[in-house]
C-alpha cells in the first residue's frame, strides 16, 4: 500500500541514487540553444546525486525511474522553474513542467501512446513538485551554496538572454486570469 505522506526523496545512507545512467543522458539538453544553462542542469543534479536519493523500496524504485525519465527528457529552463518554485514563488504563482518539450524528447527516443504520455506526465509532475518542495522546505538545500549559485546563474542568464521578466506580468498565462493571453 502506498503511503501518500511518505517522502519521495531521502538522505539516508542506504538509498537508491538520485540520478541513474538513464537520467545522466539528459537527451532533452542535446542541441540546446542555451548550453550555459544546460551545463548548470547537469551540474545541479550531479551535485545532488551524491547527497539525495530515493528510499530503497518498490515505491522508491518507481519514483527513481520516473525522476530519471524526467531528467532524460528535461529542458534547460527547468532551472528557472526550480528557482521560481524555491525562491520566487510569489512572482510566479504556478510552476509546472513543460510537457510539450518533455514529450517531444519522449516521442523521439521512446515509442509512447498519447495515453501513456499523459500517465507519465502526471507522475513526472508529481515527482517534480515534490522535489521542488523538498528543496524549498529544507534549510540545508534552500541555502546550499552550490544549489543557490547554479539556480541563480541560470536564472540570471535566462533573463539576460530572453528579456522575459516574470515580474512585469506575473499572472500572465494563469488560467482564469483576464490579463493572460
Amino acid at each position: 500500500m502506498n503511503d501518500l505522506n511518505a517522502p519521495i526523496f531521502c538522505e539516508d545512507s542506504d538509498r537508491l541514487s538520485l540520478v541513474t545512467d538513464q537520467g545522466k543522458t539528459f537527451l532533452g539538453l542535446e542541441d540546446s540553444s542555451s548550453p550555459e544553462i544546460a551545463w548548470r542542469v547537469r551540474s545541479l543534479f550531479e551535485h545532488l546525486n551524491g547527497k539525495l536519493g530515493f528510499p530503497d523500496t518498490p515505491e522508491g524504485k518507481r519514483h527513481q525511474e520516473c525522476f530519471n525519465q524526467m531528467l532524460r527528457s528535461v529542458y534547460p529552463e527547468i532551472m528557472i522553474d526550480l528557482a521560481d518554485m524555491i525562491y520566487v514563488q510569489h512572482e510566479r504563482p504556478a510552476v509546472y513542467l513543460n510537457f510539450d518539450h518533455i514529450n517531444i524528447t519522449l516521442k523521439k527516443y521512446l515509442e509512447r501512446s498519447a495515453e501513456e504520455l499523459q500517465t507519465i506526465n502526471k507522475q513526472m509532475g508529481h515527482v517534480f513538485l515534490d522535489f521542488g518542495r523538498m528543496l524549498k522546505d529544507s534549510p540545508e538545500w534552500v541555502n546550499d551554496p552550490d544549489v543557490v549559485r547554479l539556480l541563480a546563474e541560470s536564472y540570471s542568464y535566462y533573463l539576460f538572454q530572453t528579456r522575459n521578466f516574470p515580474w512585469e506580468d506575473p499572472l500572465q498565462g494563469i488560467p482564469g486570469n483576464p490579463t493572460g493571453p
